[in-house]
């Protein structure tokens, strides 16, 4: 989850644009004298002078060529970051067995290879939700929230905003699109143009353009659906779209993709456009105040964009934190982890499908403190205060970090399971109907395997 950060002052905003103002500045002014150096060389003899305007004209064919035939993804923070997070989440089993993070076989890994499994045993499907940029388009809403969402999944990539295209076949125009980038994408929080559900400071103009000069961005730059192929270089659209502005909208030929919490940082969205019956959130962001907010945006997109509404009420009370009630001094307790609320789906008419108006079950779950914690993770609790909202930047956690955050998520499902009457040997099928009220039925006969 990405931290939900707190909104910076006016104060904070105006003085970055005005440094990220006069850095672009200075960075002219540093062109404008180098460039009068070369034309009119002083303090340098004739020869002195003609090697310094043959190096920098060879430095200039360079540049040019490398940008061009660079791919822009594969240098800068985003490689970085892609690669890390495959070896920290999708190591090989020879990895595991030697405990030592090296190469491993998901760097080459489509995303389009991991469907159908191979396995007979139904798996869930993977919806990788991610936050396509497109802060120029038209479509004034589309712009005014930053972008839209944008799914990568095994059989199909794209959003209703830009068109769909078969993972496959992208991968035959595109280039593969790896299980491993598009882990990245979904989880790429410092990118220009960006912010956590379309706000923060990353969106302003001129901070962006700094950003995109130096590279530093976590997201993913892919040709759209609709594109004719080609490769994302430092000129297009690293220059073109992160500088000039030129791009960014539904039918540019390059799409950047960042975090899915630039749109929805509770993968929600796209789960109700599907109209399941039964939703199921884990929000851990970073939420000190118990703000809820990407709850809330998640709401109200999804009432403009489908007309479903969820019916939360009061039931966000139970999870706010209720007041001081013991060890650790001063730290504030939640009655509940969890709440259950219902889910209006309107009737619906599209591509020929007449769905009927029906109610689903929205499961909210939130990281927070409980009374069930252990006795250890309050003693961490009182060591670090901010626990459990610790800023996302610390990506190192010692053993009792690891350890109080391990508890937080056992107790708090603990907790929730409990409710529902649920064991150790209940199935996903026993959630469903303790959720639904629907009566016990008979689970079909295994099939014997294809083949």
């Amino acid at each position: 989850m990405q931290a939900q950060r707190l909104a910076p002052s006016l104060a904070t905003r105006v003085a970055a644009t005005l440094a990220a103002g006069a850095f672009l500045y200075l960075i002219l002014v540093i062109a404008y004298a180098g460039a009068r150096f070369l034309i009119q060389p002083q303090h340098l003899t004739a020869d002195q002078a003609q090697y310094c305007r043959e190096f920098f004209a060879a430095l200039l064919v360079f540049s040019v060529a490398f940008g061009w035939w660079s791919n822009v993804n594969y240098l800068g923070l985003h490689r970085f970051y892609r690669d890390r997070l495959m070896e920290a989440f999708m190591p090989t089993i020879e990895q595991k067995a030697a405990d030592a993070p090296n190469y491993s076989d998901a760097d080459r890994l489509p995303l389009a290879a991991i469907w159908p499994p191979k396995q007979t045993s139904p798996l869930p499907y993977p919806l990788i939700n991610t936050n396509v940029i497109l802060v120029n388009d038209l479509d004034q809403t589309v712009a005014l929230r930053g972008g839209a969402s944008f799914l990568l999944s095994p059989c199909y990539v794209g959003s209703f905003t830009t068109g769909w295209l078969s993972t496959s076949d992208h991968g035959k125009r595109h280039g593969p699109m790896t299980l491993a980038s598009a882990m990245a994408a979904s989880g790429a929080a410092a990118n220009a143009n960006a912010g956590f559900i379309g706000t923060g400071i990353t969106r302003d103009r001129l901070i962006s353009t700094v950003m995109m000069l130096f590279n530093l961005r976590l997201g993913l730059w892919i040709g759209a659906p609709g594109a004719s192929r080609g490769t994302p270089n430092y000129f297009s659209p690293g220059l073109k779209y992160g500088v000039f502005r030129s791009g960014y909208q539904r039918d540019s030929d390059f799409l950047e993709l960042s975090d899915g919490g630039h749109f929805d940082n509770l993968g929600a969205y796209e789960l109700i456009r599907r109209r399941c019956d039964v939703v199921i959130v884990l929000d851990s962001e970073e939420d000190p105040s118990t703000a809820m907010s990407a709850l809330a945006s998640v709401c109200q997109r999804v009432r403009e964009d489908f007309g479903v509404i969820i019916k939360i009420e009061a039931e966000a009370d139970t999870i706010a934190p209720a007041g001081d009630m013991g060890y650790p001094a001063g730290a504030k307790f939640a009655k509940k982890s969890y709440f259950v609320a219902s889910i209006d789906y309107p009737a619906e008419h599209r591509a020929g499908i007449a769905d009927q108006a029906k109610t689903g079950t929205f499961v909210y779950l939130k990281s927070g403190m409980i009374k069930q914690l252990s006795f250890s993770t309050k003693g961490y609790k009182a060591k670090y205060p901010d626990f459990p909202n610790q800023s996302t930047v610390d990506q190192f956690f010692d053993s009792a970090q690891f350890e109080a955050y391990r508890d937080l998520g056992w107790s708090s499902v603990e907790m929730m399971a409990s409710a529902f009457g649920l064991d150790a040997a209940a199935t996903a099928d026993d959630f469903v109907r303790r959720l639904t009220g629907a009566p016990p039925f008979a689970a079909p006969a295994p099939s014997a395997p294809a083949g």
